[in-house]
């Protein structure tokens, strides 16, 4: 389906935006697309269709992208992370009376507080303040009913640390527009693009309230053209019944439909698709698809992929297709990752997946939060052996084996302090180490090694064992980084698992970064 502000009976948006590539006026057009992803797609698409393979200016946004630039014309603001909007949330959580989820005795679960911030998240971008959530919950019955009440007191907190810190979340950024108007939104938005006189937003679906206002502030005047097409078909509610509000709000925004001439609306598949999939109205088989469509069934996982990897090496031989215009689709990515990775490696298929990558998967990571957790545990043997058994952490000062040998034989768990009395005890008394087949004098180098890996330990450590301000913490945290050669050894990574580490460590540091810097402006330099 094409919306436009204009009273055309028809257009074809993709001629447009392939008229303004050829002619290299791509200043004059913004295309505005739903996630970065499809953005990185789409620009690279732009610039190899350019005749001279390079642009000046090409004005490709996702609405948070623009968003974000609209209002940085008139307010200073940091965008929020979901890791630093995570911390946020659990403080706001643990600063308020709670009815419902006191059944917690202590702090509330990593899971539930993530729950709870994707919630607040999505109130934010339909215009959803804690006051409706409020009037909304009396109509509610009583467990139910506090429960709202518990997440619009945190909603409340939250909302006031995150605009006290001047950190926004999309939700925020669209309301603070939303609520300046379109006459400030018009002026930023030419001071930003003064020459786009055409607007596309391509590949949505489905938008919030708050998007819905911002694409109305669009529209901005007569010298400016926006196309917006979208994926909805009014005749099949059982496949599109959820999409029915969307459009009736962008209609009462005065967005006409008019015919689409892309070639993708004229595709007879996508158009049986959407009339047709699910509907109650088609009492017929279409098999026009017989000869494209097969179902295949296998015996596991490993064999599902290496059937797919089999099929996708056949296309890349034999029928010269080349590797970015096959797409292999599944339900839940992160299932078949792992496999997807080792197998389409096998067969030598470059792949892209859009699953992420997990920071706590990440070994280097991994590697300085196990160090960290010796201190905080008070040195518990585990924690030490899991630590410097990492392969992403320097070892050469601490001798694990025997670690290990003396903590068996001298019955060491944990407790640093208990670790040094019983390891000069055992220096002081020879015969209380008991371990075959050594003499005396091997078992006294033994506890010296064991004595001497601990020491090394500690030093690596003491910095932390003070209070600390939040800036040296989060200097000491890079330091110790440095000192157990984690940045070496990613570098020492063959291309592709080096390319996955520094990502992983840069988003790490970055993280906590922020995070360090809202709690610094929210508690000062000074407080250790």
């Amino acid at each position: 389906m094409l919306l436009t502000n204009k009273n055309l009976k028809s257009f074809n948006v993709d001629e447009l935006i392939r008229f303004s590539i050829e002619k290299s006026e791509l200043e004059s057009i913004l295309i505005l697309v739903p996630t970065n992803r499809k953005l990185r797609h789409l620009k690279k698409e732009i610039i190899t269709g350019l005749p001279g393979k390079t642009a000046d200016v090409i004005n490709l946004e996702t609405l948070g992208t623009l968003t974000e630039k609209i209002l940085n014309e008139w307010k200073y603001f940091k965008k929020l992370s979901e890791a630093a909007s995570t911390v946020l949330i659990k403080q706001s959580a643990n600063e308020v009376s709670l009815q419902y989820l006191n059944v917690y005795k202590g702090e509330i679960p990593h899971g539930t507080l993530d729950r709870i911030k994707n919630v607040i998240s999505e109130y934010k971008k339909h215009g959803i303040n804690p006051d409706i959530l409020r009037k909304e919950a009396e109509k509610l019955e009583d467990l139910e009913k506090r429960k709202a009440i518990d997440i619009a007191n945190i909603y409340q907190n939250y909302k006031a640390k995150c605009y006290k810190l001047s950190a926004l979340e999309t939700g925020d950024i669209y309301d603070e527009i939303v609520q300046a108007g379109k006459g400030k939104f018009h002026t930023a938005f030419r001071k930003l693009f003064p020459d786009v006189n055409k607007i596309v937003v391509a590949g949505f679906d489905e938008f919030f309230r708050l998007e819905i206002e911002i694409l109305d502030f669009l529209k901005l005047d007569d010298s400016v053209d926006l196309f917006l097409t979208f994926d909805y078909f009014e005749k099949n509610r059982s496949l599109f019944a959820h999409l029915e509000e969307t459009y009736l709000k962008l209609k009462s925004k005065n967005f006409k439909q008019i015919e689409d001439l892309t070639p993708e609306a004229s595709d007879v598949f996508l158009q049986n698709v959407r009339k047709f999939l699910f509907s109650n109205q088609n009492k017929f088989v279409i098999d026009s698809y017989t000869d494209k469509i097969s179902v295949v069934e296998a015996t596991n996982k490993i064999n599902e992929v290496k059937f797919i990897a089999k099929e996708i090496k056949k296309k890349l031989t034999e029928e010269n297709v080349e590797p970015h215009k096959i797409c292999v689709a599944f339900n839940l990515i992160q299932n078949y990752t792992p496999v997807v990775r080792d197998i389409f490696n096998l067969y030598g298929i470059p792949v892209n997946i859009t699953d992420r990558y997990s920071l706590d998967k990440s070994l280097p990571v991994t590697a300085l939060i196990t160090v960290l957790e010796i201190l905080e545990n008070d040195y518990f043997y585990k924690d030490i052996f899991r630590a410097f058994s990492n392969v992403y952490v320097r070892n050469e000062n601490i001798d694990l084996d025997v670690l290990i040998k003396v903590a068996t034989n001298l019955k060491i768990v944990g407790g640093k302090t208990n670790w040094e009395k019983k390891l000069n005890n055992a220096l002081s008394f020879p015969g209380t180490f008991d371990e075959e087949n050594e003499d005396n004098e091997e078992q006294t180098s033994s506890v010296e090694k064991a004595l001497e890996s601990i020491k090394n330990i500690n030093a690596l450590l003491e910095n932390f064992n003070k209070p600390l301000t939040i800036p040296e913490f989060q200097t000491e945290l890079k330091l110790l980084a440095y000192n157990l050669g984690i940045f070496e050894k990613i570098l020492e990574d063959k291309k592709e698992d080096a390319e996955i580490n520094i990502k992983a460590v840069t988003t790490f540091f970055e993280t906590t970064d922020e995070i360090f810097e809202l709690l610094t402006k929210e508690y000062g330099d000074d407080k250790k």
